[in-house]
């Protein structure tokens, strides 16, 4: 059965690599055209199936990262953001971190405390939940059965009118709920 699952994990790490080429290559395309939605539509299935294919292989805090960004890219399909060079900026340091993902994950590198919560920060903004949401990670290690095992201190400051820009505090606690223990 391990060898099941490193063979699945070795699928996985060829094809991330080749999404991340793609989503490389399609912000380029969107730099110079930031109203198409063909290259907006690509970008989210990229963080797609990038968040799909880290869940199925158990690398489950990439999945929750990538889904972090294809719920900000999906705003912009739903016209509700656009197209920035700031918005740009950060996809770009989002595929970087999946980068560090991988690294991770296949390279036994540490994953860089500092730019993930800079990236979780700005895309928060981009969600709108908040400006002083943070992610904060307290302890990455791996355990003796190879499984990775990130512990999570977050901290949440609601804006005075979040009920007034759709935004409901109890479903993100139920939703923080879903994703571990308490």
């Amino acid at each position: 059965m391990d060898t099941t699952v490193d063979k699945l994990k070795e699928i996985f790490k060829g094809e991330v690599d080749e999404l991340i080429e793609n989503a490389e290559e399609t912000l380029i395309s969107l730099e110079k055209d930031v109203a198409s939605e063909e290259l907006v539509n690509e970008i989210f299935r990229i963080f797609h199936s990038i968040k799909g294919s880290a869940g199925l292989v158990g690398f489950e805090p990439m999945a929750k990262f990538a889904h972090r960004v294809e719920s900000v890219l999906d705003r912009v399909r739903q016209n509700e953001l656009k197209v920035s060079k700031n918005l740009i900026s950060l996809i770009l340091d989002s595929i970087d971190l999946i980068k560090g993902f991988i690294d991770f994950y296949f390279g036994n590198a540490a994953l860089d405390e500092k730019k993930v919560r800079k990236i979780e920060s700005s895309l928060n903004r981009f969600l709108g939940v908040g400006q002083a949401s943070e992610f904060k990670m307290e302890e990455v290690r791996k355990s003796e059965a190879g499984k990775t095992e990130l512990y999570f201190g977050v901290h949440v400051e609601l804006r005075e009118d979040i009920f007034f820009i759709g935004q409901d505090p109890l479903l993100l606690l139920q939703e923080l709920q879903e994703l571990g223990e308490f």
